[in-house]
């Protein structure tokens, strides 16, 4: 946009005169020309034409699928999540403090009493690092995740 437009690359445009007079208004107190000023709102309006008129890359619907199914995972173990962020905030920590050790130590006390197989303790390891990727990696809240509130 910095390149002078050649006069071959130039064509006059017929526009009502309420817009010209608008126009000329804005672009007097910007220090530009009225072409200048239409050349600069017609380039916003094809950026963004342009880019809402390219396909969605695959990524961004296997995100939202992604995101679906970890959500859904949440759900299934939304009891147990519950817990855990009991435990976590009797100790005074917040959903951003949660690391992998926390995930751990909860563990080892939630199941201490319990015979669980190693599938099922590896499904709550599981949900609960999901639980911690939808707070740190997507930015989510407690309420989003667990549909509360």
């Amino acid at each position: 946009m910095n390149q002078r437009a050649k006069s071959e690359d130039l064509v006059p445009i017929r526009i009502p005169k309420n817009i010209y007079d608008w126009l000329n208004e804005v672009a007097q107190h910007m220090g530009l020309t009225v072409d200048k000023l239409a050349s600069i709102i017609l380039s916003q309006f094809w950026e963004i034409n342009r880019v809402l008129a390219q396909p969605i890359p695959r990524v961004q619907a296997k995100s939202v699928e992604d995101l679906t199914n970890k959500l859904t995972l949440i759900k299934e173990h939304k009891a147990l999540i519950r817990r855990f962020l009991i435990w976590a905030n009797n100790k005074g920590l917040t959903d951003q403090d949660l690391t992998q050790e926390h995930i751990s130590r909860f563990l080892e006390e939630y199941t201490m009493d319990k015979s669980l197989s190693k599938n099922t303790r590896t499904k709550y390891r599981y949900a609960l690092n999901t639980y911690l990727r939808l707070v740190k990696e997507y930015g989510l809240t407690r309420k989003e995740i667990l549909g509360e509130g």
